[in-house]
């Protein structure tokens, strides 16, 4: 099991997770139309999802525009299977700061469960200290429902700093953890 950077290498595999229901974050469906542009042309897919992020302003949950932080993603894989995306968020801006978080990632859903996300956040966590990003510690968040995203943060020594209520959207319940680099 590694990280890799997202490639056309895993292209049948990452379509076949976003067939059954992967997205990274909250369990919903990316599009039919997402999952189609990816079959139709993978390497633009890539390029439009993962390679040409440019620093613009986004539209957050929040209602707010705030600045794109740079991020890299990584995807878990084992052997030429997809099992899941992480997301390192390289600072914070003030909406991740309370919801978000330096780290996001997501499982596939038939892989879920099996020990995945603590070994990919592992290995996520090692690769922010190899990137000499200008953090000690890093900030990672989950909805205080999904308990087995929380668990996962905890395995990998998570340390709870605070339980806070989002105060935009559908106002969920987060739990935010530091953990040390």
């Amino acid at each position: 099991m590694k990280l890799v950077k997202p490639s056309i290498e895993y292209k049948d595999s990452y379509i076949e997770a976003l067939e059954e229901g992967f997205m990274l974050g909250e369990n919903k469906r990316y599009p039919q139309e997402v999952i189609a542009q990816a079959k139709e042309n993978f390497e633009q897919y890539l390029q439009d999802h993962f390679y040409a992020r440019k620093k613009t302003r986004v539209l957050c949950q929040d209602g707010k525009y705030h600045d794109r932080v740079p991020q890299d993603s990584l995807w878990l894989v084992d052997g030429d299977e997809f099992i899941g995306q992480f997301e390192i968020r390289h600072y914070l801006n003030s909406f991740l700061l309370q919801a978000g978080g330096h780290i996001g990632y997501g499982i596939r859903p038939s892989k879920r469960m099996k020990g995945y996300a603590s070994k990919g956040l592992a290995l996520t966590l090692a690769e922010v200290k190899n990137m000499r990003l200008d953090v000690d510690k890093v900030l990672i968040t989950a909805n205080d429902e999904n308990i087995a995203s929380w668990k996962v943060i905890e395995k990998n020594k998570g340390v709870l700093e605070n339980i806070i209520q989002e105060p935009w959207g559908d106002k969920r319940t987060v739990r935010r953890y530091w953990v040390d680099v």
